[in-house]
């Protein structure tokens, strides 16, 4: 745990981020950030670099935060979330014991799922149970593993296959080796056409290994974190699959081409860089003048 002295300049200097001080890989960031007085905008930094942060999604991180910061608010969501989950349970004439209804409860919430994903993963615990494979723990940190591969490998996988792979996982008949190899070749498939991924693919790299220099490139023009990108939709999918102007083939952007994207959105002209580039442009123009008036 983290000691009292410590909590209480967390909580004078970094108040939204206290309730991580006792995670392992943020805690000691946290203690660098008070002890070498760092601003807001190097923390953030340092934090979105983390394995935590680039495996959470920003559903279940708003999720952990309302656990840690707002308990009241939690208990309520998780006893709405139990009402549907034993309504549907019933309906669906399945039993669940307690810790697969804590299951459901918690998973879905930290996903957003929607109550046809929710009953989804109803109908695979009632499959695996019968099958003598129930293990709550096991299954949520399988579950966890395959999201990430999922998200590397920029493959969606519904939930309930999710769920299938990780009751696979914990009663060994599958290993994550197994996943990793799948995602490979639904990518390969998936993006047959995008030459520049596929060869990634083939030399051990995952999809947002190849995409990280123009994730990096875009998240440093519209300042927010490249971690941040889903690469099966929005603006990662865009920068994913990339039309090209002269062939009409489907590739990455490159570089050159992020940038312009980056700058094309409204977002980006209220950061530093728009007011830096209007900044100088302003100079310029005015230095031509002076020049001409000269």
């Amino acid at each position: 745990m983290v000691a009292a002295a410590l909590r209480q300049k967390l909580a004078a200097e970094f108040p939204a981020y206290v309730w991580l001080a006792d995670n392992p890989e943020i805690g000691p960031l946290l203690e660098r950030a008070v002890n070498e007085n760092w601003d807001i905008t190097t923390l953030q930094g340092n934090l979105y670099a983390t394995s935590w942060w680039k495996r959470t999604s920003q559903t279940a991180r708003t999720w952990q935060t309302t656990v840690a910061t707002d308990p009241a608010e939690a208990r309520r969501q998780r006893e709405m979330r139990r009402v549907e989950v034993v309504n549907e349970v019933r309906r669906l004439g399945g039993r669940l014991n307690t810790n697969e209804i804590n299951w459901v409860i918690e998973n879905s919430l930290g996903q957003g799922a929607s109550r046809e994903q929710i009953t989804s993963a109803i109908l695979q615990i009632i499959r695996h149970t019968r099958r003598g494979i129930s293990d709550a723990g096991d299954i949520r940190r399988f579950t966890q593993e395959v999201q990430q591969l999922s998200r590397e490998y920029a493959f969606r996988i519904a939930p309930s296959q999710q769920l299938d792979m990780a009751y696979r996982l914990a009663g060994g008949s599958m290993t994550l080796d197994d996943v990793q190899a799948q995602m490979i070749e639904r990518a390969k498939d998936k993006y047959a056409k995008n030459t520049g991924i596929v060869r990634g693919l083939e030399r051990g790299m995952t999809v947002w290994d190849v995409m990280q220099p123009v994730l990096t490139t875009v998240s440093d023009e519209l300042g927010i974190s490249a971690d941040s990108f889903d690469l099966t939709a929005g603006w990662g999918a865009q920068l994913t699959n990339w039309k090209d102007s002269e062939t009409g083939e489907f590739r990455m952007a490159n570089e050159t081409e992020a940038i312009q994207w980056a700058r094309s959105q409204r977002q980006w002209r209220d950061t530093g860089n728009a007011r830096s580039l209007a900044t100088q442009a302003a100079q310029a123009i005015t230095e031509k003048f002076g020049a001409r008036k000269g």
